[in-house]
């Protein structure tokens, strides 16, 4: 394939699924670092998708090929409760995450997915990931460049929720073997607890992903449009 497809993957939002599958199915699927992408030590031709833990228009890294994004999203409270238990740690228990949250002792970065699809610059992007992604503060403004972003700059956007549905229509597209069905991986947080969470506490997460919140329904609306019209 000339072009070449980049995912960006947002942590916990389903990605290791969709590379796990696309390999199996025989896809020339790549999982660069960051960091290999913007040093260009990926021979690219090889690839004809890129899963990566790399922010919107890392592709200014990757020259001569005609580029198309993609991501997968995830509901911002059900997100953040698997990275939670992303570690896989048995004792990472659901009462000592709730005192987490309370506390303020819970560090993982807020407004991931409007952090990782807001615009870079590549003098941005040679400082590294984290200063890139997590350092750099996210603001209002950012949620409008991510949210152009999905609109205008990436060819589809899935939902987690919706995942074979999702892989369905990204495989149909590119010509490549459809999922039958919600591929198995190992990156499923095993200890997690089938619960839902008290009020209060998704009224705080919602104050700490209000960015993300914002760009979840956008990118629900999104998706909607393209796996059911």
């Amino acid at each position: 394939m000339k072009d070449l497809v980049l995912f960006t993957h947002v942590f916990r939002t389903g990605g290791m699924a969709a590379y796990d599958y696309l390999k199996s199915a025989g896809v020339r699927v790549g999982r660069p670092t960051f960091e290999e992408i913007v040093s260009k030590r990926i021979p690219w031709e090889q690839y004809d998708i890129l899963v990566v833990h790399a922010p919107y228009n890392i592709g200014k890294f990757i020259p001569g090929r005609r580029k198309h994004y993609v991501t997968f999203l995830r509901e911002p409270h059900d997100r953040i409760v698997s990275r939670y238990f992303s570690a896989q740690d048995p004792d990472a228990t659901w009462d000592t995450m709730l005192g987490n949250f309370r506390s303020g002792n819970f560090n993982s970065p807020d407004n991931m997915m409007t952090r990782m699809l807001r615009d870079h610059t590549e003098p941005q992007m040679k400082l590294g990931f984290w200063e890139t992604t997590i350092h750099r503060p996210v603001t209002w403004g950012d949620l409008r460049e991510a949210q152009f972003n999905l609109e205008a700059n990436y060819l589809f956007v899935g939902l987690t929720k919706w995942w074979e549905e999702s892989m369905g229509w990204l495989c149909r597209y590119f010509d490549w073997p459809p999922p039958g069905g919600r591929h198995a991986n190992d990156n499923a947080s095993r200890y997690r607890p089938d619960r839902e969470l008290p009020d209060e506490i998704m009224e705080a997460l919602y104050r700490r992903e209000v960015l993300d919140t914002h760009l979840y329904f956008l990118a629900e609306t999104l998706a909607n449009d393209y796996l059911w019209r």
